[in-house]
């Protein structure tokens, strides 16, 4: 069985709530989640390298690889790509926004809206 790392802020017990053995639940997970995502944001990408201007895709993908849980998401009113794991939205910014009846699924932008899918492809990541 795969358990979590400890995380600060977490409290680990059978007895507390929000947590089942060592694994932290509900709240306790999100809450993990943020923490470890704008930790990893933080350490590894200290410089904007564009990736609110033109490399956000880019930017994306890279969380979605260290972490898989998460869904790429495209917010059309803004024109932007971010990564949602559970309900937090993310981009090298940390904790993101978005303008929430805009934001739909990379996976299924293409169905969604195939002209939309395709200008993004050409514009923003070829």
């Amino acid at each position: 069985m795969h358990h979590l790392p400890v995380a600060q802020g977490i409290e680990h017990g059978p007895s507390k709530p929000g947590v089942v053995g060592s694994i932290p639940t509900g709240e306790a997970i999100e809450n993990y989640h943020m923490n470890e995502v704008c930790e990893f944001i933080k350490r590894r990408f200290p410089k904007d390298s564009n990736w609110l201007n033109g490399n956000c895709f880019y930017f994306a993908v890279i969380l979605k690889a260290r972490f898989p849980e998460g869904d790429i998401v495209y917010d059309q009113v803004n024109g932007h790509f971010l990564l949602k794991i559970n309900n937090t939205y993310y981009d090298w910014t940390g904790i993101a926004k978005p303008y929430k009846t805009g934001v739909v699924s990379w996976n299924e932008l293409d169905s969604y809206d195939h002209l939309l899918y395709e200008r993004i492809i050409r514009d923003c990541i070829k």
